[in-house]
């Protein structure tokens, strides 16, 4: 086995020739970069960010940082799940993890004491004397590993140090985020899209008009996640050489926009600011005006947001400018459908998440009670939210680590912290949201009020309003009887879609108001330990003759 020792204008590159798995990897061990800047680095050398796909390459890697000197480091691969939480992938070829060499626990996906997910792969020294693999924020800096990238046409399989691979193709799948549009195309030996002169502008237009996509929004491989503001093409890690961008773009909107091609939240913000609001459209005549200014200004191609949602509740749109119901739509053919379950908008700071609850007759959420936190885990799971981070009520702006629920002003009486919070981190943590942090198992956790999260609205029902009535199907799953009596229901006035023996432990009937008309009341069935205020009643006479011996 030899050593390979090279320099060049950026790295300074070892690597093994004559191993196992025919494979030379190039270690970074100069400079620590983010995961974006160890990717664009490899590919200006026109080499790949490292994959390792067999324990024939994990070897061949272990050997080359030991022969180098490198072996305590932590360097970056290209493995990711950016494009799908849980789901990882080599990003420099697009294909999905067939072999691992995970450090014990791990992936973990988070990092709480920093607040970023983990979703980028590195190799480091754990345990103690072998080189595994582990998870951590793609913005930490490391050292890096390239490889020499893969070439299907090549009859070595690799291109060798500093030539050319692959090419870009044409293609326009399904809809992607841009981590997963990176991966399709070099799944196909492909590569996302570069527009490095006006001549390929106008060849990528007239492509376009072609294929009958000139209205659509498609992603190139323009970013600039590794330094804010210098943007590259993350395909060949070239800086841009020609642009052009749309009138006041690049703007990163929100501090968050990164990749090259404002939503819903931005746009709802952008109105705010400027003491106007996100349009509605609540008649066929504000339909026709619309589209009259529209044509005006030439934007009947144009993708343009309203003030509509569904966020709150699904199918049930609302305009968020005004909290009211759709009295009025046009929708195109075959919609609303929310697509893979995703389509709403929108992610709220704490304060508009208050206001967008309020505006739906509901409340941002409490959690009174281990019975409520079960219940709120139940719902997000059911959700498919049980990774998400979301707001609740929890505040302490008022006065600091005095946590009460905004709400309904009321103190803290219970609460599931993750460990080592609430740490009012950069003494600016006053919002309490809910995340999976420990062990994917629903925690609290301060946050900063202004940061963007899901959030959750509850019924505002006092609960006062609820009373315990002797009904049960405590002993049998279904069947309703009157605890105080023994006797099974003759009748009911259950609510609508009740009793539902919501999560497998609702066997207690209270009263409530009716949730569509309140000056109504109706049954539901909800778990039998919470506590609520109750109906007692005489009980009834009993009838006892007393006959004499001589009777009888």
């Amino acid at each position: 086995m030899k050593l390979f020792i090279a320099s060049c204008s950026i790295l300074l590159v070892f690597g093994l020739i004559d191993n196992a798995s025919a494979k030379k990897y190039y270690l970074q061990t100069t400079t620590k970069v983010n995961w974006y800047a160890a990717f664009e680095a490899c590919a200006a050398q026109n080499l790949q960010l490292a994959t390792i796909n067999s324990q024939a390459e994990q070897t061949d890697l272990e050997n080359t940082m030991k022969a180098a000197g490198f072996a305590n480091e932590w360097m970056w691969t290209s493995g990711t799940d950016q494009a799908t939480e849980g789901s990882f992938v080599w990003f420099s070829s697009g294909q999905p993890f067939t072999y691992t060499s995970w450090s014990p626990t791990q992936p973990d996906l988070l990092a709480p004491e920093l607040r970023e997910v983990e979703n980028c792969v590195h190799v480091w020294p754990v345990p103690a004397g072998q080189i595994n693999w582990n998870d951590l924020q793609c913005s930490q800096l490391l050292y890096f590993i390239c490889e020499d990238k893969i070439c299907p046409n090549d009859n070595n399989n690799n291109c060798g140090h500093g030539t050319s691979c692959g090419c870009e193709g044409g293609n326009s799948g399904g809809l992607l985020n841009w981590y997963a549009a990176f991966e399709a195309c070099a799944a196909q030996n492909l590569q996302l899209a570069t527009i490095n002169s006006q001549a390929e502008q106008t060849d990528l237009e007239n492509t376009m008009k072609a294929a009958g996509k000139a209205a659509e929004w498609m992603w190139t491989s323009g970013t600039d996640q590794a330094k804010e503001g210098a943007f590259v093409w993350m395909s060949t890690g070239k800086p841009f050489t020609f642009t052009k961008w749309s009138p006041t773009q690049p703007d990163n909107a929100l501090g968050n926009e990164n990749c090259v091609h404002l939503n819903w939240y931005s746009a709802f913000q952008d109105c705010k600011s400027r003491n106007l609001q996100l349009a509605t459209i609540n008649s066929a005549a504000e339909q026709a005006d619309l589209e009259k200014v529209i044509k005006a200004n030439n934007m009947v191609q144009e993708w343009m947001w309203t003030s509509g949602t569904d966020q709150g509740q699904e199918g049930n749109f609302l305009w968020m400018s005004t909290g009211k119901p759709f009295i009025y739509t046009r929708w195109s053919a075959g919609q609303p459908d929310n697509m893979d379950r995703s389509e709403h908008c929108v992610h709220l700071d704490w304060y508009d998440a208050f206001d967008a609850c309020k505006a739906e007759n509901k409340r941002l959420a409490t959690i009174n009670s281990a019975l409520e936190e079960a219940s709120l885990e139940f719902q997000m799971i059911a959700a498919g939210k049980d990774c998400e981070w979301m707001w609740t009520s929890g505040t302490d702006q008022e006065q600091e680590d005095c946590f009460e629920w905004a709400s309904t002003n009321e103190p803290f009486t219970y609460t599931k912290w993750s460990d080592d919070q609430p740490d009012d981190y950069g003494n600016n943590e006053d919002c309490v949201h809910v995340w999976p942090v420990p062990n994917n198992q629903i925690h609290w956790n301060d946050y900063e009020c202004s940061q963007l999260l899901y959030y959750i609205c509850e019924d505002i029902y006092a609960a006062a309003d609820w009373m315990w009535i002797s009904g049960t199907d405590l002993r049998e799953e279904g069947k309703f009887v009157w605890m105080s009596t023994g006797k099974p229901f003759q009748y009911n006035n259950f609510g609508s879609g009740q009793p539902d023996n919501w999560g497998n432990r609702e066997h207690c009937v209270h009263l409530w108001p009716n949730q569509t008309n309140t000056s109504e009341v109706t049954w539901n069935d909800w778990e039998c330990t919470q506590k609520l205020s109750y109906v007692c009643e005489d009980k009834p006479m009993r009838c006892h003759c007393n006959r004499s011996k001589e009777e009888m």
